[in-house]
């Protein structure tokens, strides 16, 4: 009977995971480093068409052998991972946000495994429903950041790590994992404190201790790929990969970024930034949590809370050291949730009368839906009530109409016989302009995406104008373009920054509707309009 309620309830809890990851209101555009890591993971192409950081494809002639094994600014793992997901389903916007949120409820899964293990059935419910209706936790699994897929392999090393301690069997797992968690991104080795806790206490209780031994040759050669790439790039390049250079504070012309400056760590901003992952309410839960595990632990030492709260110590210290930034500090979320569920859990089993359970019950429950309305005023609603931080968070998907556009040019494109199939050329005599005023960041993957891997014949809107300057207005059609298509941002739509936009796409649509063109509205999911495409 008991089995059943409990099966039933983690049913339950991942039920209303899915929920509340898959409920939005409007398509999310591709925006920030989530579309340079897409852009790159369709071909497994290290490019970013950007002359500020540059990549092996611009360095060599022909990129060696080596530089499959890594990219430039991150490890390989979550690049691969996509890759494979685009061969397989096509290299779509749906697939993008299909990934992170089977990462997000397996990350759900975990959470609930981790506090059954540490504090029994009751832990692990409470913990798998606050990591179920956590604002971080279903923030990090609708975007495809690297934290995203980082995070279920650092739960998962932490899992067989607590495992370890009854069969050291477990440990090459943890190791396995914990390698695997570093091969998507550096920021996982702030997890390291705990494992080395946990080995430390292996290598004291055993006299033979050849599976630590086998554990990190494990991890090494799971690293490999990774150290390779490094060292030869220190050969070639004279410095290692991007992350590993800014770590070193080492500077070099290949990024325009100055590295020698060290890093402030700055603890209240990283509060501030865990608060906004769960709201102050959360927030001081969580906290009140930690303090007891700590209390508890203080009287009755147990490796495997120990092992929670130097995680936690660590992963807070990473995210002070490395910034506030969102992404630095939804890892620790989790971690909250696991802390809280099995503080719960040791409250309820030390209190007696039932009238202080009822009470605490009730408190339990006010809270959880203080933690429910703070997500769903942040994730469901299309435009958040009250105030950023306070009633909904920061870390929240966004729509300025990409998708749209993208969805419009699909029609466009298949009238126009101009798709293909990756890697081949586009058919067809239509030109693509652009607008040179869009953002960097949702243009690499809803544009040069098409051109890279599609061979949509595209430019921008300056290079049009520069073009028709130099070499007069028959040069596009000398060069087989009939017709044109052109995509013109407006004010609703994200945009490069004010001080560096130009008018020539303004000028361009201005002629166009003096020729008695008009534009089709592409508009934002409120109403805003974003682009007018125009075809001639």
């Amino acid at each position: 009977m008991f089995q059943r309620k409990y099966t039933a309830a983690i049913i339950g809890v991942i039920f209303l995971a899915l929920i509340l990851r898959v409920s939005a209101p409007f398509p999310a555009d591709l925006l920030g480093d989530e579309a340079t890591y897409m852009f790159r993971s369709v071909g497994y192409f290290d490019h970013l068409f950007s002359q500020l950081q540059t990549t092996p494809y611009q360095w060599f002639e022909t990129p060696p052998w080596w530089t499959l094994l890594s990219f430039h600014d991150h490890p390989p793992l979550s690049f691969a991972w996509y890759f494979a997901a685009f061969r397989m389903f096509g290299a779509d916007s749906s697939v993008v946000r299909i990934m992170p949120v089977l990462m997000g409820l397996i990350s759900v899964g975990l959470v609930t495994l981790i506090a059954h293990r540490m504090g029994g059935r009751r832990a692990g419910v409470a913990a798998g429903i606050l990591a179920a209706v956590a604002s971080g936790m279903i923030w990090i699994s609708r975007v495809a950041l690297l934290e995203g897929a980082m995070i279920p392999l650092v739960l998962a090393a932490f899992f067989a790590t607590l495992r370890a301690q009854d069969n050291k069997r477990w440990w090459i797992g943890a190791c396995i994992f914990f390698g695997g968690a570093l091969l998507t991104k550096y920021t996982a080795i702030f997890l390291a404190p705990a494992l080395i806790t946990t080995g430390a206490g292996l290598w004291r209780s055993n006299k033979n201790r050849t599976f630590l031994l086998y554990g990190f040759l494990t991890l090494l050669l799971i690293l490999a790929p990774v150290i390779v790439y490094n060292v030869m790039l220190l050969r070639t390049r004279g410095h290692p990969d991007y992350q590993v250079s800014r770590l070193l504070q080492i500077t070099t012309s290949d990024w325009r970024e100055d590295f020698s400056h060290g890093r402030s760590v700055n603890l209240w901003e990283a509060v501030v930034g865990v608060s906004d992952m769960v709201s102050y309410a959360g927030a001081g839960v969580f906290l009140t949590a930690i303090v007891w595990l700590a209390y508890v632990q203080r009287k009755r030492k147990q490796s495997c809370r120990g092992a929670l709260l130097v995680a936690l110590g660590s992963l807070f210290a990473g995210a002070a050291w490395v910034g506030p930034d969102n992404r630095f500090t939804v890892p620790l979320v989790p971690f909250f949730c696991i802390a809280a569920g099995v503080a719960w859990s040791d409250v309820m089993d030390r209190i007696r009368r039932v009238s202080y359970r009822a009470l605490m019950r009730i408190a339990a429950s006010a809270m959880l839906l203080t933690l429910i309305a703070y997500s769903v005023n942040t994730h469901v609603r299309a435009s958040p009530r009250g105030s950023e931080g306070v009633t909904y968070s920061s870390a929240r998907v966004k729509n300025y109409g990409y998708e749209q556009l993208d969805r419009y040019l699909l029609r466009v494109y298949a009238q126009r016989d101009s798709i293909a199939d990756l890697w081949e050329f586009g058919a067809g005599e239509t030109l693509y302009i652009y607008d040179s005023n869009m953002n960097y960041f949702p243009r690499l993957w809803y544009i040069q995406r098409r051109v890279t891997y599609q061979g949509i014949p595209y430019t921008s809107s300056q290079e049009f104008k520069v073009l028709v300057e130099q070499q007069g207005e028959d040069y596009f059609p000398s060069q087989g373009f009939s017709k044109f298509v052109f995509v013109h941002a407006l004010p609703g739509a994200l945009q490069v920054p004010a001080r560096v936009r130009d008018g020539v796409a303004d000028h361009i649509a201005v002629t166009l509707e003096g020729q008695g063109i008009e534009g089709t509205m592409i508009a934002r999911n409120d109403g805003v309009p974003a682009f007018a495409v125009y075809e001639f």
